[in-house]
């Protein structure tokens, strides 16, 4: 498997939107997105993360979209302002059911990971970086952790 890479300023000549702040799941608690959080002091809810998208419809334009590289920080401006930590993921075709008519199926395999994972822990590497920690832990479920 490929080492991670750090994207280059060719993959994100327009930066992300910035984080405005995460709001708790449960008790609707706004918190400030400059520091690394998981879940609500208050009450443990899960942190959504929020942006202004009307700086996002003032910057993504479809067509600029459509013309950038296959991954999935084609899509920047609905990522957080961070710099890319990526093996390729994302873009993964949709397939069409051979047993469905109108069915796509999402082949996830085609991440360089293999797994529908890489998305997830792509953003979760990349966001890391950004706060700086050092240490970074998972859950695994099955298989084994490498």
């Amino acid at each position: 498997m490929p080492a991670p890479q750090t994207q280059s300023a060719t993959v994100d000549q327009v930066t992300g939107t910035p984080i405005s702040y995460f709001e708790c799941s449960k008790c609707g608690e706004r918190l400030d997105a400059k520091v690394p959080q998981t879940l609500c002091p208050k009450d443990a809810g899960s942190l959504w993360v929020r942006y202004d998208l009307k700086q996002v419809r003032a910057r993504a334009e479809r067509h600029d979209i459509a013309s950038r590289t296959s991954s999935m920080w084609r899509y920047r401006e609905l990522l957080p302002d961070a710099e890319p930590v990526t093996l390729g993921e994302g873009f993964t075709p949709m397939l069409a059911s051979r047993k469905r008519p109108n069915v796509w199926i999402k082949d996830e395999g085609a991440n360089p990971t293999g797994s529908f994972k890489a998305r997830g822990l792509c953003m979760a590497v990349t966001m890391a970086k950004h706060y700086g920690l050092k240490k970074l832990g998972r859950a695994q479920a099955g298989g084994r952790l490498v």
